[in-house]
């Protein structure tokens, strides 16, 4: 069983998929080089390491990337409910 780091972020309604990214690269000492041909095999997509870069930048990077680039760097997204109703 593999054990999942985490980051908490603090109002992470702020924060967009670039910045979140941006840190978990930083955390885990990464550049996108690096993980391109890991995310390519996770989600079978060829991605560019330009247009990779400028999607990200864009904000334009899906759901399920964010899933396989989180899973790749050894993280998971949780959701928690803030209230109760």
């Amino acid at each position: 069983m593999s054990t999942i780091a985490k980051i908490f972020i603090i109002k992470p309604m702020k924060m967009n998929s670039y910045a979140i990214v941006k840190l978990l690269l930083k955390q885990e000492k990464k550049i996108y080089k690096d993980i391109i041909p890991l995310l390519q095999e996770k989600t079978g997509r060829e991605y560019n390491p330009d247009t990779f870069s400028k999607r990200i930048n864009r904000g334009a990077f899906t759901y399920d990337e964010m899933l396989a680039l989180c899973e790749i760097l050894g993280y998971e997204i949780e959701v928690k409910k803030l209230y109760k109703n």
